[in-house]
Parts: structure tokens; sequence; C-alpha cells
């Protein structure tokens, strides 16, 4: 604030106010519930309570970019809040004073209305990763190694300097590792070249934005001296010609060749050699599991589509689209080529996901090394069920271009899913207020429901209709989209609750000053921000007439409670140190002026 408005503290408060008139602004930067996934990527969050300064997450300006956190700590001065729903079923818990972005632009929560639509971003849900102290991998490992690697100690020292060795269960770096390895397992390969004494970790990729997830999470890992290099090529397959553009990105480390080796990575190609998923990864926790496939289906992974398909004298319907997963094995390997499609079926189980008999079939294309491939098939059931879980539970990691799309079917069925089992949910309590002896007529009236479908349920025993949702996906995506960029839709409230949170986190960031949280493009400034230059023009303004101070309620937590700060920011009108007024929440220029010439 500019130098008009005195900061005040416990010690001085009541001696600087209890002469002249005074308006007194208490401010706080509150924000949301500790709980509350932030992300870091669409692919990845974390708790905000374990959110720390430094740490960088998505941030929008024009288009999506890194922002740095400034500031994060956990406050136990929460109290009154809201806890919104969208249609979808995202759900949110906030202070009052924490702003959305709507189509009416930038809104607190405590001005939200069910008719506004709030932009989300269809992110994935992440699983809590728990951990242990169990070794994964230690010095000891390293021995298996014997007298291949002369300089065996440099990159051991090189490992325990970036906190990977002893790697521990409990390592958040684990889950990064999980997701590169998958990677690794489908479109990425370690390499070696005993002659030259090359070692190298290389990922194949499809989009700019796949190179930097790939190098951010490597350089997470304290691995930041990469190569990228862009090719075109063409490839004649059965007569037909098909131009690919890739990047690779290569790794020249040993020590983190070395550790992936030891963690179960396959060397050399792939199709060639027999390998199955690392014991640690589908034995391991959900949330370790979840990384391993978001970064396999990446490379392997179908898109998930969804159609509006006509049907000759009815209404179209939504028709989810799932193509197999594939990869190639040597016909002398398909016995390994299959164990390991097996492995990854029950790893998507493990999530829900229903896949149908895996199977191969012959690839008439002869390789440059003159031996030929079997094509595996992963059949994934195409339901809806499927499609959710797929797209936003495990999703596709340094993949954007199969993300984009299937965040967007993933956020629709959501919708529709949540449709249908509110629906289910209605008829359900219909059954149960009929055995209660309420007829149809009533039960309508009760549950706000048409009186001919309570008589279906209730006396002609009809079954409710699980495709009832009248939304069409073609129509929901135009419309969800509409003015919005790249990655994010619209989503229309459902329910705004009144929520008392004994504590909140306190998040800002330093360029853009907002974040996606639980899916919500929110702001961190707020109306306290948004308060200052308003103060700072009456302060000047009104120079001499009335002092203007200021009051951080989270460091002067006592002054808060004695005043009963209650939502911020809260402006409290003091005429020779006796309270006359208050105002919360965000106003105009114009509006305090307008106070402050009736009260003083």
């Amino acid at each position: 604030m500019s130098g008009n408005v005195i900061e005040l503290n416990g010690k001085d408060f009541e001696k600087k106010i209890e002469k002249g008139n005074w308006i007194v602004d208490f401010w706080a930067e509150w924000c949301v519930s500790p709980n509350t996934n932030i992300y870091l990527s669409p692919l990845n969050s974390k708790p905000a309570q374990k959110l720390k300064v430094g740490d960088n997450l998505i941030s929008y300006k024009d288009k999506l970019e890194e922002d740095s956190v400034i500031r994060s700590l956990i406050t136990n001065k929460g109290g009154h809040c809201k806890r919104i729903t969208t249609k979808s079923g995202r759900v949110i818990e906030t202070t009052d004073d924490h702003a959305f972005f709507t189509e009416r632009g930038w809104i607190p929560a405590q001005d939200l209305t069910e008719e506004d639509k709030v932009a989300i971003m269809p992110v994935r849900d992440n699983i809590l990763f728990v951990g242990s102290s169990d070794n994964l991998v230690s010095e000891k490992n390293f021995e298996s190694f014997g007298s291949d690697y002369k300089n065996i100690q440099k990159y051991l020292f090189e490992l325990k300097e970036k906190s990977l060795l002893p790697l521990k269960k409990e390592n958040e770096n684990i889950l990064i590792i999980a997701r590169l390895i998958g990677a690794l397992f489908s479109d990425g390969n370690l390499y070696k070249n005993k002659e030259n004494n090359l070692r190298e970790i290389s990922f194949t990729l499809g989009q700019n934005k796949d190179v930097e997830d790939v190098i951010k999470d490597l350089s997470a890992l304290g691995f930041e001296k990469v190569h990228v290099s862009e090719r075109t090529s063409e490839n004649d397959i059965n007569g037909r010609i098909f131009t690919t553009h890739t990047f690779r990105v290569k790794c020249l480390s040993t020590s983190l060749y070395l550790l992936l080796s030891l963690l179960g990575v396959p060397e050399g190609n792939k199709t060639n050699n027999k390998y199955n998923v690392p014991d640690w990864i589908k034995n391991g926790e959900l949330a370790i599991q979840q990384e391993f496939l978001s970064g396999y289906l990446g490379g392997d992974g179908p898109r998930i589509s969804v159609k509006v398909l006509p049907r000759k004298g009815r209404n179209p319907y939504n028709s989810v689209n799932i193509n197999d997963i594939e990869f190639r094995k040597n016909t002398s390997l398909i016995d390994s080529g299959l164990s390991f499609a097996e492995e990854i079926s029950g790893m998507l189980l493990n999530f829900g996901i229903k896949t149908g008999e895996i199977f191969y079939e012959a690839n008439n294309y002869l390789r440059k090394d003159n031996t030929r491939t079997n094509i595996i098939h992963i059949p994934i059931l195409s339901n809806f069920s499927n499609a959710f879980i797929m797209s936003q539970i495990i999703g596709y990691s340094y993949c954007w271009q199969k993300q984009v799309i299937s965040m967007y079917a993933g956020e629709f069925i959501r919708e529709l899913l949540k449709k249908r089992a509110d629906w289910n949910e209605l008829y359900l309590n219909s059954m149960e207020l009929s055995k209660k002896g309420f007829d149809y007529n009533k039960i309508s009236q009760m549950l706000k429901i048409n009186q001919i479908t309570a008589y279906n349920w209730i006396v002609k025993n009809v079954k409710p209709s699980i495709a009832r949702h009248n939304m069409k996906f073609d129509s929901w995506l135009n419309n969800s989209k509409n003015g919005l960029s790249e990655a994010f839709l619209w989503s229309r409230i459902e329910r705004i609750e009144e929520a008392n949170l004994p504590e909140v986190q306190v998040i800002t960031t330093e360029k853009n000053h907002n974040f996606i949280a639980n899916g919500f493009l929110v702001h961190n400034c707020g109306p306290c921000k948004m308060m200052k230059p308003v103060i700072n023009e009456c302060a000047e303004e009104y120079k001499g007439k009335i002092n203007f101070g200021k009051v951080d309620v989270d460091s002067e937590s006592e002054l808060g409670e004695e005043h009963e700060i209650r939502s911020i920011p809260t402006l409290v009108f003091f005429k020779n140190g006796k309270q006359v007024d208050r105002i919360s929440g965000y106003i105009s220029k114009e509006e305090l002026s307008e106070q402050i010439e009736s009260v003083f």
C-alpha cells in the first residue's frame, strides 16, 4: 500500500486509532482448503498443504505457462467459506473472497450464483502417494554391474548428490521415475555402445510440449543436460507411404542409466528382447501404477473419442470409441510379449478398466534387420466407464495431443456419469418413499420430478433409463469451449453451500496470480489485493480528514479476533477509537467514497 496507509499491529493499535477518524483495512491472503489438489501440470498435483515456495505450477495468461509459488502457508483463520460443486461433480472448498474465472470475469466465491459457469481444466484425479521407508535401490545393488563400469564410485556419488541413492519407496521422485519408465517401455529405450562407452536414455515424442514435459521431469530428478533432435521420415508399409515427424530427447547420464536398469528398464531394442513390468511397479501402490501407466499410454495407448451417431427413426446417441493398445514383438518372443500384455491388462483392471481377450496378428512388414514381428493387441472395452478412467484417472503423459482430446471426452463423460448417478438416486429415493406409503403424486412433488416419471416408477415398475441425460457430445463441447482457450472448458455451478473450514492454505504466485485447484481456474489475488488501489486513492483523496490503516490478520490474529473479522477484506470505520461502521468484501472507489461521506 502507499505511504498514506499505516501498518498497524497489536502493540500500538488502540493508541493510534483513539483520536480522529480511521478506516482500517483488515486483510489477508486466505485461499483454499489444505487438502485441495493444486496442479503442477494437467496430470500431476500436490495437496495445497504440501506446496512449497519455489514449486512451479500451472498458470494461465493467454496460454498455459508455469508460475512459481512465492508464498505457501496454513492459517487457522478460515472460518466462513464456500463449497462449490459443478454439474460435472467437481468440488472445491474455498474462502468467500477467493476469485473464480467465469463468463462474467473474475468473481469472488461469495458472489457466485448457480447460474454461473466457471472455467475448469479437465485435469486428472491423482491418487494419494503414501510410500514407505524401505529401500528400492541401495548402493549394494550396483555390485551386480561388476567390473563393467570403472567409474562406479563417481556414478554413486552423483546419485547420492541428487538424493536418488539410497532410493527409498517414500521418495516423491519415485512418481516421476515411474512415469519416465512407463514412457521408456513404449516410445523410449536404454541404449549403450561399449566401443565408445556411450550410454543414453532416449524418448521419441510428437510435439514440443511433450519434449518440454520430459525435460522438466528429468530436471526435477537433477539431470539437466539433454540433447533434442528432430526427424522427419518416410516409411513404406505394404505399399503405403507414411510420413512422420518426431522429436528425440536424449539424456547421456550413465548414473541415471544404471539406476533405471536396476529398476527394471530393459536395455536395447524392446521388440527383440524379453522383459516384464518391474515387480515394484506392478505390485506397488496405485499412485506408482498410475504414473507408469500414464507414461506407457502416452506412447502405446489409444485415444479416447466420443461421437454422436445417428439412428434410423430414433434420436442420435453418444458413442465412445477406444482403440486397442498395440505393440510389436519379434515372432520368436511372442510368449514374452503376451506375458507383458497380461501384466498391463492386470494393472488396468486394478483401476477398474476391463479389457477383452489379448491376441496377436502377423505383421508382414520385413524389418531392416530381416526379422518379422507380430502385433500384440490389448482390447479395451469401449464403454463410458473405461473411457472415464483412462482419461481422467490415468491420463497420457508426454503426449499432449492425446491428452487434450481425451480430457474433453473425459470431462463430458464425467458429467454424463454424474447425471446418470443422480437420476438413479432419484429412482431409489422414490422407491424408499413409496415403501413409506407416499403415492406417486406426492413423491413427484417431494423429489421435484415429472409426475409421469414417478407414475412409471412407482405404479408400472419401470426401471430408470440410464441413458437419460439429453446431452450430445458435439453440442456440449461447442458450448463448453465457447470463448475459452485450449485445455479449458466451462462448467455450470450446480450447488453453492456454506462451509466452515478450521484452516485454509494461503498461496501466492509470482507472475500471473492464478492456478488450477481441483480443476478450477482460480485467482490468488482476490478482493484484498483488488482493494489495494481503491484504498490508496481514497487515502490520498481524504488525506488530512481520515487516517487509513491496514492489519494483516494472519500476523495479527488477536486483533482479528478482537474485532470479529470473519470475512476478508473487512474495512472497519472508527471515530475516536470507537467502531461506527464496517464493510466486508470488495467495493469500488465510488462506493467507498459514498460510505465515507455518510459516516464521517
